[in-house]
């Protein structure tokens, strides 16, 4: 299985690359949520979904517990 990354910059265009892409079998397609900007450093930025920030928030608080029980 491959993975592709389009980029469509012009929001119209959005569901006829989308239809297209449907129109071919075996092809799968995931809508991503966010958006990626780079910094002023070039690091590649996105606002986390609200799923994202549960699980980054209880991973924190599971790797603290276990800091904290480990002699």
């Amino acid at each position: 299985m491959g993975r592709l990354i389009i980029t469509i910059h012009d929001p119209k265009k959005r569901k006829l690359v989308a239809g297209a892409l449907l129109l071919v079998t075996g092809v799968k397609i995931e809508r991503v949520i966010g958006s990626s900007r780079k910094t002023a450093d070039g690091k590649i930025t996105r606002k986390l979904t609200a799923m994202e920030r549960t699980f980054v928030k209880e991973l924190r608080w599971a790797l603290k517990e276990s800091k904290d029980r480990s002699p």
